[in-house]
């Protein structure tokens, strides 16, 4: 049911992960916000960045979805990690047997089909998954969202609205060279709702929606969430389970091929 994931996997390893095909960017906030002083974006900001620091490894497994060419698949997932980027990705068949896995050790990205036991390697400090997963998020990234924490961009200043009406959420835009290069959503309780990523020349890279929270262990995880662009739904996210700092072999994060016994 997976192995055109796998075949994404194989095509990204070959071609790099080209750049997508751009889309504009979001127009600002209009008249229903008012421009937040800059003292009180900075606290906003840093408690965001603070985000389940305490949070040291973290596992999980649910459903995730992908969308390819208009055609939607699905399978059973689960993962693991260890601060500060080291992720493992395993999608499971119907019958609970491994398909293909993704694992990041923190320069070195694996990619596993498990059917013929074959494993590509690429050496990156954060290689992008555009090819696999249509949207240019980064491993990084991907590791941050599953681990309940934003992926922040670096920036040099933040401009946050607030809304007049208070059911609206609080913007921020983070600007790197005078370049919108992130716009972040938060709620009332300074939760993250949505995230618009940029690249360097102004163009969405792709959409966020955290659609609903879970507090594990005095944690606040990403229960489910979606990737999208250019207004289709790429990738779907429900956590089922999740179970934070707990003990997780570093050798998780190194595929290899496996031999016969």
């Amino acid at each position: 049911m997976m192995s055109r994931w796998v075949s994404w996997a194989v095509v990204w390893l070959v071609l790099n992960a080209c750049a997508l095909a751009p889309e504009s960017r979001h127009a600002m906030p209009g008249d229903r916000y008012q421009q937040m002083a800059a003292d009180q974006a900075w606290q906003i900001l840093e408690r965001l960045a603070g985000q389940n620091a305490r949070l040291e490894t973290f596992k999980g497994q649910g459903k995730v979805a992908f969308t390819h060419d208009g055609r939607r698949q699905s399978a059973r997932a689960a993962w693991a990690g260890k601060q500060p980027n080291a992720l493992r990705v395993t999608l499971r068949g119907i019958a609970g047997l491994p398909l293909a896995s993704l694992a990041f050790d923190g320069g070195r990205l694996f990619l596993k089909s498990h059917g013929d036991n074959q494993v590509w390697t690429h050496a990156a400090s954060d290689p992008s998954l555009a090819r696999m997963l249509g949207a240019d998020i980064s491993v990084n990234e991907l590791a941050a969202l599953l681990s309940g924490r934003p992926p922040l961009r670096s920036y040099q200043y933040c401009r946050a609205y607030a809304p007049l009406n208070a059911d609206d959420p609080m913007v921020l835009n983070l600007i790197q060279n005078k370049q919108l290069v992130q716009r972040i959503f938060i709620d009332r309780q300074h939760r993250l709702t949505a995230i618009d990523m940029f690249n360097s020349f102004g163009y969405l890279k792709y959409h966020l929606d955290i659609l609903a929270h879970q507090d594990i262990d005095g944690f606040d995880f990403y229960r489910r969430w979606t990737i999208s662009k250019q207004s289709q739904t790429l990738v779907e996210v429900d956590a089922q389970q999740m179970w934070a700092n707990v003990g997780i072999d570093s050798h998780l994060f190194n595929l290899t091929i496996d031999h016969a016994p």
